[in-house]
């Protein structure tokens, strides 16, 4: 049982799900790329992070979508149904015009960390892939 994350669990976990990953420069995050393919031809970038000492558990995705001006009402449209459909990943368009899609638990008390694997990186990494695939598809070349 685990009641705290840090980077060198993260990739324990994420090596146990058979993700290749990295840690940032700065040592405080773990990269995962999901690589491009049909269904979505943009790599998500995946940034796994502990905060609050540990207690607080971020996974944040990064598809290369950036919205156009043009584009940004029928975006936040998009995002809204997402939203309206799905409870993870909540998702946004930053100030760079970015759109990314993130979510966080807080890990107080004894988990286990097939709970981690099972109930939180992994169902967090795939609804995040499937929010890019299925909304922004179009908005990637």
């Amino acid at each position: 049982m685990v009641n705290s994350v840090d980077v060198n669990l993260i990739r324990k976990l994420c090596d146990k799900l058979g993700l290749s990953t990295r840690v940032s420069e700065d040592g405080e995050r773990v990269l995962c790329i999901l690589e491009a393919d049909e269904n979505f031809r943009h790599d998500v970038v995946m940034v796994l992070s502990p905060f609050d000492s540990g207690k607080r558990f971020d996974i944040s995705g990064y598809g290369g979508v950036k919205v156009p001006k043009e584009k940004l009402a029928e975006a936040l449209m998009r995002i809204n149904k997402h939203h309206n459909d799905s409870i993870c990943p909540k998702t946004c368009i930053d100030k760079d015009m970015d759109i990314v899609a993130q979510y966080s638990i807080w890990v107080e008390h004894d988990v286990s960390e097939e709970f981690l694997i099972e109930d939180f990186i992994q169902p967090v990494i795939s609804t995040t892939w499937g929010f890019f695939r299925d909304n922004f598809s179009d908005y990637v070349k």
